[in-house]
């Protein structure tokens, strides 16, 4: 008898677990989202997206605008190789907080006019923003 209640009690959760498996899969998948660092870029003229699921918001880790040799320019590496290296947009971590800290989604057009004085006219820039999702109060 005490065996039959063993099976009885097994396959009941079982059926339990099994009919939560799908709920289980996406709060799993919920969390992944959650704990992963998230990056994104674009370049100048595009839109910058950065979104996170629901009951979350961004948490802004750091962002970078300014010249880049590989993700964005269309000139040939000889005529990179002789631009100045040094365009950072200084003003580009505190841009970013403003627009989509604590936002579950936010866009960005990214331009030189957006971030601050131009460092060097001329040459294609690019925003890098690394990010996290946290969870909603």
């Amino acid at each position: 008898f005490q065996r039959l209640i063993v099976v009885f009690l097994l396959s009941n959760v079982l059926v339990i677990s099994c009919t939560s498996c799908n709920r289980a899969e996406y709060f799993l998948g919920y969390l992944t989202k959650l704990l992963q660092n998230h990056t994104a870029y674009a370049c100048d003229g595009e839109h910058l997206s950065l979104h996170c699921p629901r009951h979350s918001t961004i948490s802004v880790q750091s962002a970078f605008y300014g010249q880049d040799y590989h993700m964005c320019s269309t000139k040939d590496p000889e005529t990179r190789m002789t631009e100045p290296i040094n365009c950072v947009a200084p003003t580009s971590l505190q841009k970013v907080l403003d627009e989509c800290q604590n936002l579950r989604s936010c866009q960005l057009l990214v331009n030189s006019r957006v971030f601050g004085p131009d460092l060097c006219p001329g040459t294609t820039k690019f925003l890098l923003v690394s990010f996290k999702c946290k969870p909603s109060k």
